[in-house]
């Protein structure tokens, strides 16, 4: 799973996160989220849109990840009438994971769904 340091952060407004300090990227503790099981991410989905419907609403995406490009882009059109995907090819390269070279299991479409 690719974490967004930054952006766990920030959504946490930094309390109550601890730093994992002996790990090469400083990640966080594990912290509970409604977005980290399956059967509980859809419903997330639709909390956060509904919370935010009267908001633009950008999401960064990737395609590994669950609800996929077009479950995500119908739930997003339950709350906004325009919305925009943009994908683009990306291979995750991590300076601990040399075997994964050339094996493309790291190729993924990183997608940007904007809905006004």
């Amino acid at each position: 799973m690719l974490r967004y340091h930054f952006v766990e952060g920030f959504s946490r407004n930094w309390k109550n996160l601890e730093i994992q300090e002996n790990t090469k990227t400083k990640k966080f503790k594990s912290f509970k989220s409604p977005f980290a099981t399956k059967d509980k991410t859809y419903s997330a989905f639709e909390e956060l849109f509904s919370k935010y419907r009267k908001s633009i609403i950008a999401v960064s995406y990737s395609s590994n990840s669950l609800p996929t490009k077009e479950e995500l882009t119908q739930i997003l059109k339950k709350y906004k009438d325009n919305v925009e995907v943009h994908e683009i090819n990306l291979t995750y390269s991590f300076g601990n994971q040399n075997h994964k070279i050339g094996n493309g299991n790291n190729r993924v479409k990183e997608c940007s769904f904007i809905g006004s």
